[in-house]
């Protein structure tokens, strides 16, 4: 890929709007070396592309190397060092993103980790960008894959680089500046934490008249309903693009929707249905988006102002007020990747509804 990375994407989630579509959710691709972290830009890997000129001091000697790494994550070698060197087929792979700078706590920026594959070797180091450029890097080199070891330490300088200095890397640096500015701004993320608690929940399935029930998300990530018959289950947060599946969902410290499983061993069940809900017979699962009231409201969450670490130090009303109120749809499944849309769902904060309000589906 242009990002320099062999893992699949992720893809988000697409939800249908007829309960006889089906829904599939792919899962998440089986490995990515620097899946910490979201890789550079294209016109960053751009800057670093290049030959390389690398030191390396080994256990049985010292030896020196050079190596092109292409915007596309590729790495082409021919140098003597490596022919008789176990798996080497004159190209490896690498990765980079980006960190901040050691010892600082400053824009992550500021520098890069790179890691490089040659042959049976891995290359892993950092490095101090200047802008786009990153002219040096050092670090540790592994030997084997599947029980690596260290067998020495690198340095290595860019010694042509793809797109040279002056004119062509300001340009480069303009087009990614213009083309950051004109994407859209990113969603707004939720802390975990500002779920739990008391809310009226309704849930309308096709074909059936709605239900109402008071649930309790508990911070252990499980749910009950205070009426009899009654529904339990376990909830969480996710976001669109991250990998989809309960025992990830379960943990996440933050994302854009709400998910709640409503397990059928967890719940009343009578010959009627689960939960007095008449005909459901079978777990489900509710995804809901929370609802802000304003434009304020929109612009705060879009900042990062209801994320997991803006809500540290807050108190708990103030953390239930940010969001109060969810909707969203209601989903057969019967297996993790394959899901049907069987009806909808709202919730609003709190137990205790006055004559006044009603809880609205969307």
């Amino acid at each position: 890929s242009a990002y320099g990375l062999s893992a699949q994407s992720l893809p988000s989630l697409s939800l249908c709007t007829h309960h006889t579509r089906l829904i599939r959710i792919q899962p998440r691709g089986a490995f990515m070396l620097l899946s910490d972290a979201a890789p550079l830009e294209e016109e960053e890997l751009q800057a670093l592309a290049g030959v390389w000129r690398a030191s390396l001091d080994l256990d049985d000697g010292e030896h020196t190397i050079s190596c092109q790494l292409t915007a596309d994550g590729r790495v082409h070698t021919t140098d003597p060092t490596l022919e008789n060197h176990p798996g080497h087929g004159g190209g490896g792979r690498w990765w980079a993103k980006a960190i901040a700078k050691p010892g600082s706590h400053g824009d992550p920026s500021e520098a890069i980790k790179m890691r490089i594959r040659i042959a049976d070797w891995t290359f892993e180091g950092t490095g101090i960008r200047d802008g786009l450029r990153c002219g040096a890097v050092k670090g540790s080199v592994l030997e084997g894959q599947d029980d690596p070891c260290c067998v020495g330490s690198f340095s290595m300088a860019l010694a042509l680089p793809e797109v040279g200095d002056g004119p062509q890397l300001t340009a480069l640096e303009d087009k990614l500046r213009a083309r950051l500015d004109a994407r859209p701004a990113p969603p707004a993320r939720f802390a975990r934490k500002a779920f739990t608690g008391s809310w009226r929940m309704l849930i309308d399935f096709d074909g059936a008249p709605p239900v109402s029930y008071v649930v309790n998300l508990s911070e252990d990530g499980t749910f009950e309903t205070e009426e009899s018959p009654a529904l339990g289950g376990h909830w969480g947060v996710w976001g669109k693009g991250l990998a989809k599946g309960i025992s990830e969902w379960a943990v996440l410290p933050e994302g854009t929707h709400l998910w709640m499983r409503v397990e059928r061993d967890r719940s009343t069940s009578t010959l009627n249905g689960i939960g007095g809900l008449n005909g459901v017979r079978e777990s489900f699962s509710l995804w809901s988006k929370p609802q802000l009231d304003s434009l304020h409201a929109e612009l705060a969450a879009r900042a990062g102002d209801f994320s997991a670490g803006a809500m540290t130090g807050r108190g708990r009303k103030t953390i239930e007020s940010m969001v109060s109120h969810v909707s969203g749809s209601a989903f057969f499944g019967a297996s993790y990747n394959e899901y049907y849309r069987a009806g909808r769902c709202s919730m609003i904060r709190g137990k205790d509804i006055n004559g006044d309000t009603q809880i609205g589906i969307q």
